[in-house]
């Protein structure tokens, strides 16, 4: 019976392992290439109060956030373009969502700054559009989280939460200039 046993068990961890190295080759043929995201911050048209949000923005806006989930560092670096399975790195937030699998959660918190110092543009269009963006954003965190974690997180939206948000507004200096912006309320 322990023959038997060690068989099995044997057999199971050849199993995991053959999961995780067909989870990896997903997860890295998901992955996006950073100099997509690169060509994307350098497409990405610069946001005023008269812009006008069309798909194609849309399109630019949901692959450099996918650039930034993958590849932004601490630093504000990102990976290097080589292919090769030892040398691209992830990026911070890939391990702030693998610590979010761990703690069962469903909320993903991102700093104002990483955002400003991985694209002040892409900040820019966050304060105009919030709801499309954060939008586009919550879809590309959900997939990034599916992608690693497929057998946890089926079907299970992950939402982004931003923190330190630089452009405060008292109460009372709320107009409608700032409907349908994002802004943040001291006190609130």
């Amino acid at each position: 019976y322990q023959a038997e046993d060690e068989e099995e068990e044997e057999q199971r961890a050849e199993r995991r392992r053959r999961r995780e190295r067909v989870g990896g080759l997903v997860a890295q043929a998901a992955r996006p290439v950073p100099r997509l995201a690169q060509e994307a911050k350098n497409e990405l048209p610069y946001c005023d109060v008269k812009t006008v949000w069309t798909d194609r923005i849309a399109e630019i806006i949901k692959v450099l956030l996918q650039g930034f989930v993958w590849h932004f560092t601490k630093a504000g670096q990102e990976s290097s373009d080589d292919t090769s399975e030892d040398t691209q790195q992830l990026g911070s937030y890939v391990d702030k969502i693998s610590e979010l699998v761990r703690e069962e959660s469903t909320s993903l918190t991102v700093a104002w700054s990483d955002v400003m110092a991985y694209s002040a543009t892409l900040g820019d269009w966050i304060t105009l559009f919030p709801s499309p963006v954060l939008t586009i954003f919550d879809t590309v965190v959900s997939d990034v989280t599916q992608t690693l974690f497929p057998s946890l997180y089926a079907g299970t939206k992950v939402s982004v939460r931003l923190t330190g948000f630089m452009g405060f507004a008292a109460l009372r200096d709320l107009r409608t200039d700032c409907l349908n912006q994002f802004v943040a309320v001291d006190g609130v």
